[in-house]
């Protein structure tokens, strides 16, 4: 099985010419900042985001043809599962990146969620659960002046 060393969520990975990796903008709380009310009250999504994970080969570990699956969940402090992502994939290599691209993000009430990412063999039925990643959801304000932020876009801290 797989070791999970990296899983972060992110506004855009990047990948170098050496094929190094690059995380633009890391996500750890985010304020929502809908384009109207109208899309507020729709529950418009917002601006794309990216999931990434990275896995590394176990020392003796023989998965060289075999397949994986991973699954990442997103859910809210009550457990329902709000977002959930499949992927599946193999480890010919030592390392291997998942890289998914997420159409928006889900207008949600203020609080704590949590990502969390699961792998097992294809021919498997039990997940096993890897990593989480805390994201908090800050309330959106209404601003007074004239803000530059453009509709639509993630304000992220």
């Amino acid at each position: 099985m797989p070791r999970l060393i990296l899983f972060v969520p992110c506004e855009k990975p990047l990948i170098g010419a050496d094929n190094s990796l690059s995380l633009i903008n890391v996500l750890q709380s985010i304020t929502l900042i809908p384009a109207s009310d109208e899309a507020k009250e729709a529950g418009t999504p917002v601006s794309p985001w990216h999931i990434v994970a990275m896995w590394m080969r176990e020392a003796g570990d023989d998965s060289e043809g075999v397949r994986f699956q991973q699954r990442v969940t997103m859910t809210g402090a009550d457990g329902r599962v709000l977002l959930q992502t499949l992927t599946e994939f193999a480890m010919p290599k030592l390392y291997h990146r998942n890289m998914g691209r997420i159409e928006g993000f889900p207008v949600l009430p203020e609080g704590e969620y949590t990502l969390a990412v699961s792998v097992k063999n294809v021919n498997d039925t039990e997940w096993i659960e890897k990593g989480t990643y805390p994201i908090r959801i800050n309330p959106h304000r209404s601003l007074e002046h004239k803000s530059t932020t453009p509709p639509s876009k993630l304000a992220t801290h």
